[in-house]
């Protein structure tokens, strides 16, 4: 496939795109998206996930292609030499990452010289950041990297993914970096924040979103918050040879401990539809006209199950819905800070075609709850999506017991089954039971479990919130469906 030039289109003038700090030393100038393009090699990523996502400092986006291997060109406005470079690992699916790659410098972008190359590489964990040092003295314009890698996701895909791309060169301006002595915070706390800045600034200049003070040149400032919400925090250092300014976006979480869920952010809803004239299309809209009213609603409602007040719930800038004539009912998607919705017109128009408004309402509120669940809900550091496995079991079981929770399950009831590995209602019911009967927290628990159980596997899990083997829950919950009939 013929290489594809992607504009950067959005990216902030002041971004540093293609370097950063290595060894003490600063990395570069900023370069202006008219200063700057990437090629690819290939045109099939998804629209949420660009190659640009690999130069836009956001460790929660990525760059994603349908493919186990791809080209990349960075094209800078002047010549550089490199010291360094730094891959950081996306948000999931392991084998997805690249395991080998080529790294090489031109001047023309005709003929190619190798820096660096890399066989059998790993990342250990999800979001990680690995870094490579060069031995170049040459400057060169453009920098070329050949990925790829030689696996099948969870998934059961060969897709390959990668986070983010930086380069390191030396420079004596500053680089902005701070940190603070709370990132969660109650009201009224005093936060202290402290200057990382390399280079050796010699002023500071610090912007506080909903801080008391709103601004402050002192190097490490004390600030206060007297409402709750998540705030961004920027820090701009200077000295002699220029300045470089860092935003944290949401540094500081403030919670008012009698209010829980006051400061929760709702994501900006946007719409993506592939189908706006089918007669599912056409009944979905009319029954469901502020979509995005709907989806805060239950944004708001899951995590009120899934977690104890907002500051533990994961943060969304928006939320994608597209309506699609599609064999599949629904699905979540998406990376960082997207979340990708995406339901069957088709669905509506055939399957749900006899069923009264009412009826239809409910059903499609229903699949909401599911899926919004598998936005917010905890996921496994290891595992496959495969039926069967406590994986697959742990994420499409959660979603149905939050949405039978919520009372949306009355089209569907429980039924005899040898496992509690099926997923879907099959886990779901089982879930909810153990709530009704064990552990009325049992959703928080089992949600919290993906992050502190040890060597999670789906029954230890269950045995360490409820104290009994999962064995013997499962008997005494099917004797009780063979009661019932």
């Amino acid at each position: 496939m013929l290489p594809t030039k992607v504009k950067l289109a959005g990216v902030a003038a002041s971004l540093v795109v293609s370097f950063t700090a290595l060894g003490g030393k600063y990395v570069a100038t900023p370069v202006a998206s008219s200063q700057l393009s990437i090629i690819s090699q290939h045109s099939n990523s998804p629209k949420q996930e660009p190659v640009d996502a690999l130069i836009d400092g956001k460790l929660d986006s990525k760059f994603l292609v349908f493919d186990n291997n791809s080209q990349i060109i960075f094209q800078l406005d002047q010549a550089q030499s490199l010291t360094g470079y730094r891959f950081t690992s996306a948000n999931d699916a392991p084998k997805r990452d690249p395991e080998q790659w080529r790294l090489e410098g031109s001047n023309n972008a005709k003929q190619w010289h190798v820096i660096d190359e890399q066989q059998q590489q790993t990342f250990t964990d999800r979001q990680q950041s690995r870094q490579f040092q060069l031995n170049t003295a040459t400057a060169y314009r453009f920098y070329r990297l050949t990925l790829s890698h030689d696996n099948t996701s969870q998934y059961g895909d060969n897709y390959l993914q990668l986070a983010e791309v930086t380069f390191f060169a030396d420079d004596q301006r500053p680089i902005a970096r701070f940190g603070s002595s709370h990132q969660q915070a109650s009201v009224n706390d005093v936060v202290e924040f402290w200057d990382h800045s390399q280079n050796h600034p010699t002023s500071w200049q610090w912007q506080f979103e909903g801080g008391i003070p709103a601004t402050s040149n002192k190097q490490n400032p004390r600030v206060t918050f007297d409402k709750p919400g998540a705030y961004n925090v920027t820090l701009t250092s200077r000295n002699a040879f220029g300045e470089d300014s860092k935003t944290q976006s949401r540094r500081i979480k403030v919670l008012d401990v009698n209010q829980p869920w006051q400061g929760f952010e709702f994501p900006q809803v946007e719409f993506q539809h592939e189908d706006t004239t089918s007669e599912g299309y056409q009944r979905l809209t009319r029954l469901m006209p502020d979509i995005e009213k709907i989806i805060h609603n239950i944004s708001l409602e899951v995590n009120k199950r899934l977690y104890k007040n907002y500051t533990q719930s994961p943060n969304f800038d928006r939320i994608v819905v597209s309506l699609q004539w599609s064999d599949v009912l629904a699905s979540r998607g998406g990376s960082g800070k997207t979340m990708l919705l995406t339901f069957s017109t088709k669905y509506v128009a055939e399957r749900l075609k006899d069923k009264s408004d009412e009826e239809v309402l409910y059903e499609l509120e229903g699949v909401f709850w599911h899926e919004l669940t598998h936005g917010y809900q905890y996921h496994i550091g290891a595992g496959n999506y495969l039926g069967g496995s406590g994986y697959h079991a742990f994420i499409e079981g959660m979603a149905d017991l939050i949405r039978i929770d919520a009372g949306y399950h009355k089209t569907r009831k429980p039924v005899a089954s040898d496992s509690w590995l099926g997923g879907y209602t099959n886990t779901g019911f089982f879930l909810h039971w153990l709530s009704e009967n064990y552990q009325p927290d049992f959703a928080y628990l089992f949600n919290q479990s993906a992050k502190t159980l040890p060597n999670w596997t789906f029954e230890k899990a269950v045995e360490s919130i409820i104290g009994e083997p999962i064995d013997s829950l499962w008997q005494r919950y099917q004797a009780e469906l063979a009661q019932q009939g």
